[in-house]
Formats: structure tokens, sequence, C-alpha cells
């Protein structure tokens, strides 16, 4: 586990609760403070409190949002899983016609038709290019699913987070929660300690497996370059 201290540390989980959310929702809280009913009840200790507290139904919009992401990711590594397997069959055919323009070239070469074979080795080599070109269509479509597997991940982890928070919220607005001062509210304390501190890292783990996702956009748009350039050669050749 980590510890958090410090102001700087403090700007820096804030700074992670707004990335996870995106939302307008906690930014205002953070840049006006706690306006809810409990923070403004409890002016005292508001500040102390490294998640704000938001309105459950926003949090609850925020978790639905969350969900729809991980369906939509989900549904989209079932459709470059399809489109990977349909163009790993053209790989394959393509295979079996160069390993046919072979034999041809060879049979040529016995035969000693030279016009034949210089044909048929040129035929062969385009075949060849358009195969490795169909071979990075069929790398590409792997790291596309792996991208939708990493949000999909992501979506997940912002859910549980979300869920926490949730949690949080409820229990800080809790009406029945013990009077100041008593054994039971510091336990009732410590509870609250333990759910923030479980939101925060539930939240670092989904900014961090966010931020893989990022890295692995990166790389497709790397790999779509170098298969535009690719499709240009064969195309002029």
């Amino acid at each position: 586990m980590c510890a958090f201290s410090g102001r700087s540390t403090l700007s820096i989980l804030f700074g992670l609760s707004i990335v996870i959310t995106a939302g307008p929702s906690r930014l205002a809280a953070l840049q006006v403070g706690d306006t809810t009913p409990a923070a403004a009840a409890a002016p005292v200790d508001s500040f102390l409190r490294l998640v704000p507290t938001r309105d459950t139904a926003d949090i609850q919009r925020e978790i639905t949002a969350a969900v729809q992401r991980r369906m939509r990711a989900e549904a989209a590594i079932k459709r470059f899983t399809d489109l990977r397997s349909g163009t790993q069959l053209r790989v394959d055919d393509m295979k079996r016609r160069i390993n046919g323009i072979g034999d041809r070239v060879s049979a040529a070469k016995k035969e000693k038709r030279d016009a034949d074979r210089v044909r048929l080795e040129a035929e062969r080599k385009a075949a060849e290019r358009e195969k490795a070109l169909l071979e990075r269509h069929v790398a590409l479509r792997a790291a596309e699913m792996d991208l939708q597997k990493k949000q999909a991940e992501a979506a997940e982890l912002e859910r549980k987070a979300l869920e926490l928070e949730m949690q949080l919220s409820l229990k800080r607005t809790d009406p029945a929660r013990p009077a100041l001062g008593t054994v039971e509210r510091a336990s009732y304390d410590q509870i609250l300690r333990d759910l923030e501190r479980q939101e925060l890292e539930a939240q670092r783990a989904a900014v961090s497996k966010m931020a893989d996702a990022t890295n692995s956009q990166k790389n497709i748009v790397e790999r779509q370059l170098e298969i535009l350039e690719a499709q240009g050669k064969v195309v002029n050749d």
C-alpha cells in the first residue's frame, strides 16, 4: 500500500479523481469545496477528505457509463476477432497460391521456358508482397483486440472505483452515524478512512490501465501508418 501525505500528494490524488471520472461534477467539487448537506454540517473535517462527497445520482450515472463502455469494448473484441480470422484465411490462401506458383517456376526452369519463368517469378514476388501486407493486417487486428481488452478492463476498474465512491458517499451521509466523541464514532470514522483508501487505490488501478490502453492506441496508429506505406508500395509495384 502507498502512503499518501503532503500537499503535493493530495493534488496528485485529486487529479487522479478527475481523470477517472472525467465528469464536471467532481471538478466542480474540487474547485468550490464539498457542498453536500453532509459536508455543510461538518465543515471542520471536510478538508481532510481526499475523495470529495458527490451526489449519488451523479456517481450512478458514471457507473452506468462505465458499464456501457465495457460492453462496447467487449463487442469490439468480438468484431476484431472475426476480422482477424477472415484475414488469416486470406493469408493461408495466399500461401497456397505462392507455393503453386513456385511449382510452376520450377517446371518452367526444368523445361527451359525462360519467358514463363521470368513472368512467374514476378507473379510470385507480387503475391509475396500481398501476403506480407495481409499478415500486417492480421497483426493490426490482434493489436486492436488487445486495445479493446485493456479498455474493457479499464472501464471495469473504473466501475469498481465508482462503486466504492458510492459506498463512501452513502456512509458519510448516513443519518444513523454515531455522535462525535463516542467510541462508536471512532470506529465509524475508521471505516470511512478505509473506504476512502480503497477508492483511491481503485482509482489508481483504473488510471494505470487506461494509460496502458493509451500506449496500445499509439502502437496501433504506428502500425496503421506502416500499413499505409506498404499498401502504396504494392499498388505502385
